[in-house]
């Protein structure tokens, strides 16, 4: 749950600001910021695609292409900060947003197999829901750090710090989960009835 609350911030501060960013920090009018801004929408949905495909494939490498995809989204997120040209920060930020997105696949075959059998979907929720809490504080750590540092990068370096903490915290399930063990099947309202 911890390291996909690396998901959400990452996802939705840099979505949520990317249109201001290449405004303020690029110079570009609205009308070509908000067609730029498209780009990582469109990265993200055919990553999305290509991580859940890979993570069907390669099951026993799930975790750590969760925690790559992190990885590699913040450094895409980085060099997309610190580039002067305009082409290749849009198509770094987009890489970096869909190499994160890449991510949900995985992350979401390893959710479901860890949980008890019976409760996936409460899991799925509890999983879900948590990481709102966590969605909430992208934006407004990116949006405070602009506002005090008059820069947007160094919100994005925020974002992307917290992303390479995050997929360190997957580290654990690189060697495998439940090996051979079953978990007792579980309900919500054990133990409510007679």
């Amino acid at each position: 749950m911890f390291a996909y609350c690396g998901y959400q911030p990452g996802f939705w501060g840099i979505g949520t600001f990317l249109p201001s960013y290449l405004e303020q920090q690029r110079h570009q009018t609205f009308g070509s910021a908000s067609i730029f801004a498209i780009l990582p929408w469109i990265a993200a949905t055919v990553f999305t695609l290509a991580g859940g495909y890979i993570g069907d494939r390669k099951q026993r490498v799930r975790s750590r292409l969760w925690s790559f995809g992190y990885v590699v989204a913040a450094i895409f997120s980085y060099i997309g900060t610190v580039t002067h040209s305009l082409g290749i920060s849009i198509t770094f930020i987009s890489l970096g947003v869909g190499m994160l997105a890449s991510t949900l696949g995985p992350m979401w075959a390893i959710v479901q197999e860890m949980s008890p059998q019976g409760v996936s979907g409460f899991a799925s929720g509890v999983f879900n829901g948590v990481s709102y809490v966590a969605a909430a504080f992208g934006p407004t750590v990116v949006g405070n750090i602009a506002d005090a540092s008059n820069s947007f990068n160094v919100g994005f370096y925020a974002l992307a710090g917290w992303m390479v903490v995050t997929a360190i915290a997957v580290i654990p399930l690189w060697r495998g989960y439940r090996k051979g063990k079953q978990l007792e099947p579980f309900s919500l309202d054990n133990g409510l009835h007679d």
